[in-house]
């Protein structure tokens, strides 16, 4: 049997906590004599009942003041739920969780406790828990992904020197958004999972394919908080494809003020014989100091500093020549992202860029495209 439980919005303080169901059928609501109690405004006393029919649970509304939705949908029958459903109380936010599926564990917080009770619609409704977890560790599991391939323009003669390697997500009940399914992943902790699979599945399209030149993959910006499991995945990678030149993306705003990590990442890098590349550059707070001390192969400047750079105030473009020159003094190639109109690639053109991308040149294709 599973070992099913609530994760949610218990109390007015806004903490997130988690209720195991013990006991089945179980009426949950603002009640306190009850086993399962959710003090929240917006939930009747008896507000719910969770019971299971045959292996599976369902959920009746007790005829609630203010409704019971299943994934943002308001129940007025009983109705079948399952891992990864969305519950709402009123307006309190769950989400039930089976534990055999469960990555995420966190500290159970006590809920504060209310008597009031409110009015709502459904477009109140909290959206913290987006719903989809189910069908995400499907699309994991399966490797449910199609990959596509943005090309890495060479400068010197606008050939292409490579490729980046972009995620879709290919499963029925979910979008193909790689935003959309990130934003399901870190609501349940599964985005380094997702980014892991996405980036070795499209290595091994590439190789399939027989793509030339660099593949650069991107990272989740969480994997930088845990660099061990990160290089330890880079390793598995280059042990099944040890010639493949591959090149490490690192958001901007995930670099960490942490300088000897950075320089102890980079040099297990270069013993995987992977370079680093830090990605967006220039869509935040910009890490000169950390692009001195790390020294990265490559830095790849951000669509805010090249959208419209034909137009733009002139105070950009010598922005962005200036930072391009640190990095040639450095040694340090530099790409000019997101190029979209021929107007943007002539202004960057004098900059000496060494590598471009964008939609000017090509769009993102399937492997298959560039054989």
């Amino acid at each position: 049997m599973s070992n099913w439980y609530l994760e949610g919005f218990f109390g007015n303080d806004g903490l997130l906590s988690q209720r195991q169901l013990k006991i089945l059928p179980q009426v949950l609501g603002r009640n306190e004599a009850l086993s399962l109690t959710i003090s929240a405004p917006s939930v009747s006393r008896n507000h719910a009942r969770i019971e299971q029919r045959e292996n599976q649970l369902w959920i009746v509304d007790l005829d609630s003041r203010n409704g019971t939705f299943v994934n943002r949908k308001q129940i007025n029958a009983p109705t079948q739920i399952d891992h990864g459903d969305v519950l709402h109380f009123g307006t309190a936010e769950m989400r039930l969780i089976d534990s055999e599926h469960s990555t995420s564990r966190r500290p159970l917080i006590k809920p504060g406790h209310s008597d009031d009770t409110t009015f709502l619609s459904a477009a109140e409704l909290s959206q913290a828990f987006p719903s989809g977890v189910r069908e995400l560790e499907q699309l994991i599991n399966n490797r449910q992904l199609k990959m596509v391939y943005q090309p890495i323009i060479l400068a010197a003669d606008l050939s292409i020197s490579g490729f980046e390697i972009l995620g879709r997500g290919d499963h029925p009940g979910l979008p193909p958004s790689p935003f959309e399914l990130f934003r399901i992943a870190e609501s349940f902790k599964l985005e380094v999972t997702l980014s892991e699979v996405m980036r070795n599945v499209g290595i091994e399209n590439a190789a399939r394919y027989k793509l030339p030149g660099d593949l650069l993959v991107n990272t989740h910006p969480s994997e930088m908080l845990d660099p061990d499991r990160l290089l330890a995945d880079l390793q598995k990678m280059r042990k099944r494809f040890p010639g493949t030149p591959v090149t490490l993306e690192i958001h901007e705003q995930s670099v960490t003020d942490n300088t000897d990590l950075l320089r102890e990442v980079k040099s297990h890098l270069e013993k995987l014989q992977i370079k680093l590349a830090f990605d967006d550059f220039g869509v935040g707070q910009s890490r000169l100091m950390e692009m001195v001390e790390a020294k990265p192969d490559l830095i790849k400047f951000d669509k805010v500093l090249i959208e419209n750079l034909d137009s733009a105030d002139a105070s950009r473009a010598n922005l962005l020549r200036h930072l391009v020159d640190l990095a040639n003094t450095l040694h340090i190639n530099t790409l000019a992202e997101c190029v979209e109109t021929e107007g943007e690639y002539l202004v960057c053109k004098t900059m000496n860029f060494e590598f471009y991308q964008g939609y000017y040149f090509a769009k993102p294709q399937a492997a298959q495209s560039f054989t």
